[in-house]
């Protein structure tokens, strides 16, 4: 399981920097502008509303069920927006920083950063394969995130969760009681 985890974290450093790269060549002037006219443009100007949103309220953020006034408000900011009903900011990072503010995005990404830390466990007792499982339900579930708020979905929130804890359940040391239920 060593090598394994050394090789998973290996495609995952790379998959991260193939997609910050991505991320980083996208001409967000030009997709933002009104001029191209798809679901992707659409939401790099949701995303750039959402970037002015978090520049005008860093901390705080705008509070839960207010982003579809607040993006309104900036419209006259930026071209005619491709969509106008839009409840979230279509990205599950921003909506944490714009409803909860800094702490409670600090907090989702400290729950992300140990739900992947547990996801292989020390002990050898646990196939890997259900391991592989889990690790595969949390990228899956943050890749999604990025284009959409999956976890301000109520079944999707379920199953993050239902996940979460079979995370933390796998998570048994060595010589340790298992859990009494």
């Amino acid at each position: 399981t060593g090598t394994a985890k050394k090789v998973l974290s290996l495609v995952c450093i790379f998959a991260a920097f193939f997609l910050a790269l991505a991320f980083l060549s996208l001409d967000r002037d030009v997709l933002g502008s009104g001029m191209i006219r798809d679901s992707f443009a659409s939401r790099v100007m949701i995303w750039n509303a959402s970037s002015r949103m978090i520049a005008e309220h860093p901390f705080f953020g705008i509070g839960p069920r207010n982003f579809q006034e607040a993006y309104l408000v900036l419209q006259p900011e930026f071209p005619p927006y491709l969509e106008w009903a839009v409840p979230h900011p279509h990205n599950i990072f921003l909506s944490f920083w714009l409803f909860t503010g800094v702490v409670g995005l600090f907090g989702f990404v400290s729950l992300l950063f140990i739900l992947f830390r547990r996801v292989f466990p020390d002990t050898d007792d646990i196939a890997p394969i259900l391991s592989g499982t889990l690790f595969g339900l949390l990228t899956a579930f943050c890749m999604h995130g990025l284009v959409d708020t999956p976890y301000f979905r109520n079944d999707l929130s379920y199953a993050f969760w239902v996940t979460a804890a079979f995370i933390l359940l796998l998570r048994k040391k060595k010589g340790a009681e298992a859990p009494k239920f």
